[in-house]
């Protein structure tokens, strides 16, 4: 599943308009719930309520796209996407796409965790004015994953996110035995029940 933030992500048809908030419902799939907020830091689990992931129309590097907006109180603002499991299996963060709002181009962090809070990536990358810059992932969880980027300040936000969940895997059958193996376990069953036979003859002589 890829989620795009074009004007369809606001809760309705078109309904999106510059800075409009992104639905909570938006991108969720029968396997994976979906939500976004801003927290305060990366790894807090604490939500930064009054600011909530917005759209952009047009303005993130040249594409639509969502961000946190920063304020002057919380001017250090991360974005939070969470991927929750409803079905059992796995779920797994392929790539994101990231941009600058407002014409901002700096260094952006992004952090993952599972849903425990264990963190299992991190990394830096360079925002291009004229340009999403796409970052591979391709990180893999039981139990759901976060991502956090930021810090809002930096003019940072995300135009779409590739995530895909995976199914358990079912135990393989058991082995049937070929014909051959057949073959041979009836031979065999054939020579020791005709040794005993020999044996009961030679002791009855």
């Amino acid at each position: 599943a890829v989620v795009v933030f074009g004007p369809d992500s606001c809760g309705g048809p078109a309904t999106c308009t510059d800075f409009s908030p992104i639905s909570q419902n938006f991108g969720d799939t029968a396997e994976v719930n979906i939500s976004y907020r801003g927290v305060a830091a990366p790894g807090d689990n604490a939500t930064v309520s009054a600011r909530p992931w917005r759209y952009s129309d047009g303005g993130l590097s040249g594409s639509n796209g969502a961000f946190v907006s920063p304020s002057s109180s919380a001017p250090q603002l991360f974005a939070e996407f969470r991927l929750d499991l409803l079905q059992a299996g796995t779920v797994t963060l392929n790539s994101v796409d990231f941009g600058t709002y407002f014409g901002i181009a700096e260094t952006l962090e992004y952090f993952v965790f599972d849903t425990a809070w264990n963190p299992l990536a991190n990394g830096t990358v360079l925002l291009d004015e004229s340009a999403l810059v796409s970052v591979l992932l391709g990180i893999t969880s039981s139990n759901g994953l976060i991502l956090q980027f930021g810090a809002a300040s930096l003019g940072g936000g995300i135009q779409n996110i590739n995530f895909s969940h995976n199914a358990p895997v079912a135990p393989p059958p058991p082995a049937v035995p070929e014909p051959a193996s057949w073959a041979m376990l009836m031979a065999g069953f054939g020579l020791i029940g005709s040794v005993r036979r020999h044996r009961r003859a030679a002791t009855a002589c």
